[in-house]
């Protein structure tokens, strides 16, 4: 085994330990997502019940104006605990796609052609700068899994609109978003509410990291393959 193959068998290590620990991360997370979950709507399920049951039998030194407060509060709560689960998932996925895109520029930089162009040139600095690159400068192609033209544009409008809309889709995109899912069946645990809100489901960030790590097993394979 030469340097070369014995540096793409410690990356492959390395990435498929980080995508674990991940793995692991979203585990753990899910399950305190589901205890607190439980525990908010226990705390705030009674007020709406008593409230549509004549509160006022209940508690006779409450007024009807800070009867109906308090409902209020206990329907926030109510929405908190359930988009609580959806904010945590969103910036799972964010960090996991981040790390995807460091791994995928890190190899784009090391073989690229000495005095060519690199992957920093590109305008588009994510993951499909990394696609484009690999496929079109250092020659690997075609890519599947995570890097597959629908499947990588499907994650990558998912990705940007938790990071920077608050997992808000206008129109245009939720049109998109459906047509895109519909072709993108290993990642379909994901929606959208009335409101154009994503709704990332539980099984949706681990699909992503399982779909990641076919797709950096796919490039170090390639590149172990080729006379750079």
């Amino acid at each position: 085994m030469d340097d070369r193959e014995y540096r793409q068998l410690l990356d492959r290590f390395v990435y498929q330990d980080q995508l674990d620990a991940f793995t692991d991360l979203l585990a753990t997370t899910e399950e305190a997502l589901s205890k607190r979950h439980e525990y908010i709507l226990s705390q705030v399920d009674w007020p709406a019940e008593l409230f549509e049951n004549n509160a006022a039998a209940v508690w006779p030194k409450m007024s009807s104006e800070q009867y109906k407060k308090l409902l209020a509060l206990a329907k926030q709560s109510r929405e908190l605990g359930d988009e609580y689960p959806n904010l945590v998932r969103m910036a799972m996925l964010t960090s996991v796609i981040g790390y995807v895109e460091h791994v995928l520029h890190e190899m784009c930089c090391r073989f690229a052609p000495s005095g060519g162009l690199s992957i920093r040139d590109l305008r588009d600095s994510g993951l499909r700068g990394a696609k484009l690159y690999l496929e079109k400068v250092i020659g690997i192609k075609p890519l599947g899994a995570l890097l597959e033209a629908e499947e990588l544009e499907f994650v990558t409008l998912i990705r940007n609109k938790a990071t920077h809309a608050f997992g808000v889709l206008s129109d245009d995109e939720v049109r998109r978003f459906s047509k895109l899912k519909e072709k993108n069946y290993p990642l379909s645990d994901v929606d959208v509410d009335d409101l154009g809100r994503l709704r990332l489901g539980k099984g949706f960030v681990g699909a992503v990291i399982n779909r990641a790590e076919k797709s950096l097993d796919e490039v170090i394979n390639m590149l172990l393959t080729m006379k750079i």
